[in-house]
């Protein structure tokens, strides 16, 4: 990989800067070359693997992870019963601080191992022969810019510590010497921290982290037919409830519609009701039978004392009708 140049100022070098800044060189624009022997990536690794035996499983990867100067830092083992918590596999470039956790479901291991970056590889071919491997994934993210930068910030803050104690040796006045004590006091505590920050990212660059999450066939469950008076009755009991459930559905589907009706009929019924009341209380008419043959009584039977009252009214038909010439000819 070609050298990478990196500003730093020239008030931080100096004769004693260049001797503390291993790994550094200044040409004479002031520029610090940082060389870089190759790139620096971070490797890590998650697997799912299908065992007959978790505990077997652990202990296989266990021993791994040993011959391949690794270590186990996280395990977790659920075979039944409660689901257990486990640790979610970490991200490239993430702390292992960081890490995060999910619920596990029961007959689920999960173990999360350091190994060399070199024999990452190895170790995936290793496991394979503890179980069938499911899953695989293998992520590489490059931090070489990254490592370069905070490399040189480690190289530039040491050299500025240095130069600070070298003009603290120059120092005529206790006034400037404790204005340089609490400058390298501040250098100091920035220094520290990039240091942390490179340490980190040699760890991660040189160890990979590897992720496995082992899990069991799952066992097929058989329901066994029950038979017998207990078995007919408990599922009489559920055809009941069924039907109970069902009636009540069907009821409370038809009841708006029976409450919207009564709404409507209430006050017909009402009205025909008061009707009828009214004319049950009515007196009736009395009903007088007519006869034909009695229709037109006759008037000696009807007003007797008329006929007696004018003699000659009932005399004048007779001798009417005793003249012969008076009455019409038959012929």
């Amino acid at each position: 990989m070609p050298d990478v140049a990196v500003d730093v100022p020239a008030a931080l070098g100096g004769a004693d800067g260049a001797a503390a800044a291993e790994g550094l060189a200044r040409d004479q624009s002031g520029v610090v070359t940082v060389t870089v022997a190759d790139r620096k990536v971070v490797r890590n690794a998650a697997v799912s693997v299908r065992v007959t035996d978790l505990d077997k499983g652990a202990a296989d990867l266990r021993a791994i992870a040993v011959a391949a100067k690794g270590q186990v830092i996280s395990e977790s083992i659920s075979t039944g019963g409660e689901p257990g918590v486990m640790p979610m596999p970490i991200e490239p470039g993430q702390p292992e601080d960081k890490m995060t956790t999910s619920p596990a479901e029961p007959g689920t291991a999960f173990l999360t191992l350091t190994v060399p970056a070199e024999q990452l590889d190895a170790v995936l071919a290793r496991i394979a022969a503890v179980g069938t491997i499911t899953t695989r994934m293998v992520t590489s993210a490059e931090v070489t810019g990254e490592y370069v930068d905070v490399q040189a910030r480690v190289a530039s803050m040491t050299a500025s510590v240095a130069r600070i104690r070298a003009l603290m040796g120059e120092a005529k006045n206790i006034g400037d010497l404790i204005a340089l004590e609490s400058e390298l006091s501040e250098r100091q505590s920035e220094l520290e921290a990039v240091k942390a920050r490179l340490q980190s990212l040699d760890s991660q660059i040189s160890m990979s982290t590897l992720s496995v999450t082992m899990t069991t066939p799952a066992t097929p469950v058989v329901d066994e037919e029950d038979n017998g008076f207990l078995a007919g009755f408990t599922s009489g009991l559920t055809a009941l409830g069924a039907a109970f459930v069902i009636g009540l559905t069907i009821v409370g589907a038809i009841l708006p519609f029976l409450l919207v009706l009564a709404v409507i009929l209430a006050p017909v019924a009402i009205w025909r009701s008061r009707r009828d009341r009214t004319s049950a209380e009515s007196p009736a008419s009395p009903s007088v039978p007519v006869s034909s043959s009695s229709t037109e009584p006759s008037a000696s039977s009807a007003d007797p004392s008329a006929s007696s009252a004018d003699p000659d009214a009932s005399s004048e038909p007779e001798s009417t009708s005793s003249d012969p010439a008076a009455q019409p000819s038959a012929r």
